[in-house]
C-alpha cells in the first residue's frame, strides 16, 4: 500500500511513497507529546466470556523510563497492579514492565519494553526485551499465565497499549475528512465512491465505501460463469494538527473481494504521514489476489483468479483534510 501526493484527477498518481519522520523528540521540549502507557489484564473464566480485571497507567514523554507492575496469586484470585504492588498473600507471579518511550507520532508510538516475570513454581526470573511500534489504543500482548486451580479464572493475559494525550483546549479542533475511492480498469474506465467525515482531532474514525460491483464476464469475456464480484473497501483514520499547522495523519485501509457467499479476506495496511490542509493524498491498495469458484447455469465449474480478473486495475483511497472552526455560542 503506497501513500502518494495527489496531483490531478482520479487517474493521476505520484507513486513515490511519503511518510512522516520518526526522529526522537527530546524530553522537556515544548512540542514533546505526552503518552499514556496502559497495562491491562484480561482474565478468561472456566466458563463465560473474557473480562478486564485490572488496569494501571502512567504518563511519559520521549526519553523517559517508567514502569508498571502486576502480581497475582497462583490461583489468579488475588491481584495487585500499579507502579508498585501490594501483597497478595503468596504471589505466584509478579511482572515488572519497564519501558522507554523513544518517539510518538499519531498511531506510531515507538517504545522499548522489558518484561520481567518472577514465578514461585518453578522458581526463577525471566526477562524479555522488545522494541514495539504501537497503534494508539491497540493492545499488544506481553504475557500469558494459567491458574493453578481454575477457581477464579482459567488464565489471564497481560496487554500493553499506548495513546497520545491531546493538550486540553476550550474547543478541541474539528477536522473534516473528504474521502474518495477510485478504481481504474485496464481500459482506463473509472468507478468512484465518496464519503465525508468530521471528527475532533486525535479521534479515531471509521469509513466504509459503498461496494463496487462487476460482472465476471465483463471482467473476462472468456469465462463461462456470469456472476458478480464486489469490491468492499473500508478503513479508519486519525489526524492531529502539529506545530507548523500541517496535519499528522494515520490512515488504515482494507479491501475484500466478495463472490457468492465467500470473500478473499481483508488485505490492507496503515500509513502515517503529514499533509497540508486541503492537500490530497492518494493511498494505492495492493494488487488484487486470491481465488474463488462458482458454477454457471449450464453446470460448468469455473475458478475465479482475482489476479487475472483484475489485471491492469488499480484501486486507491484519496484523502484531503481541512480544519474546521467551531461556532462560538
Amino acid at each position: 500500500m503506497r501513500a502518494s501526493r495527489w496531483i490531478g484527477c482520479a487517474s493521476a498518481f505520484l507513486l513515490a511513497a511519503t511518510s512522516a519522520a520518526s526522529s526522537l523528540t527530546q524530553p522537556g521540549s515544548a512540542s514533546a507529546p505526552v503518552v499514556r502507557m496502559m497495562l491491562r489484564v484480561v482474565a478468561t473464566p472456566t466458563s463465560g466470556p473474557s473480562r478486564e480485571v485490572a488496569t494501571a497507567d502512567v504518563e511519559v514523554v520521549a526519553g523517559q523510563n517508567k514502569q508498571l507492575m502486576f502480581a497475582a496469586s497462583p490461583s489468579l484470585c488475588q491481584r495487585s497492579i500499579g507502579v508498585t504492588v501490594n501483597g497478595t498473600g503468596a504471589p505466584g507471579h509478579v511482572w515488572t514492565v519497564r519501558f522507554t518511550l523513544r518517539s510518538a507520532q499519531t498511531d506510531r508510538i515507538a517504545v522499548d519494553v522489558e518484561t520481567e516475570r518472577q514465578d514461585d513454581v518453578p522458581p526463577g526470573t525471566r526477562r524479555e526485551r522488545r522494541r514495539l511500534i504501537l497503534t494508539e489504543g491497540a493492545p499488544h500482548i506481553l504475557d500469558f499465565a494459567e491458574s493453578s486451580t481454575g477457581e477464579c479464572a482459567a488464565n489471564l493475559v497481560l496487554e500493553l497499549s499506548a495513546a497520545i494525550i491531546d493538550a486540553p483546549t476550550i474547543a478541541q479542533p474539528l477536522l473534516r475528512y473528504d474521502l474518495w475511492l477510485t478504481h481504474r480498469g485496464a481500459d482506463g474506465r473509472e468507478w468512484t465512491r465518496h464519503e465525508l467525515r468530521t471528527a475532533p482531532q486525535g479521534t479515531r474514525s471509521e469509513f466504509r465505501f459503498e461496494p463496487l460491483s462487476w460482472s465476471t464476464r465483463a471482467l473476462m469475456p472468456t469465462l463461462s460463469l456470469d456472476d458478480a464480484v464486489e469490491e468492499h473497501v473500508s478503513g479508519a483514520f486519525r489526524g492531529r494538527i502539529v506545530d507548523d499547522g500541517r496535519i499528522e495523519l494515520s490512515v488504515s485501509t482494507s479491501r475484500r473481494l466478495v463472490h457468492g457467499h465467500g470473500s478473499s479476506g481483508e488485505e490492507g495496511g496503515t500509513k502515517v504521514f503529514t499533509a497540508g490542509p486541503g492537500e490530497a493524498i492518494a493511498i494505492e491498495l495492493p494488487a488484487a489476489r486470491g481465488q474463488s469458484a462458482g458454477t454457471s447455469a449450464a453446470g460448468v465449474w469455473s475458478v475465479l483468479d482475482y489476479r487475472e480478473l483484475f489485471k491492469g486495475h488499480t484501486t486507491a483511497v484519496v484523502l484531503t483534510v481541512n480544519p474546521l472552526r467551531r461556532d462560538r455560542r
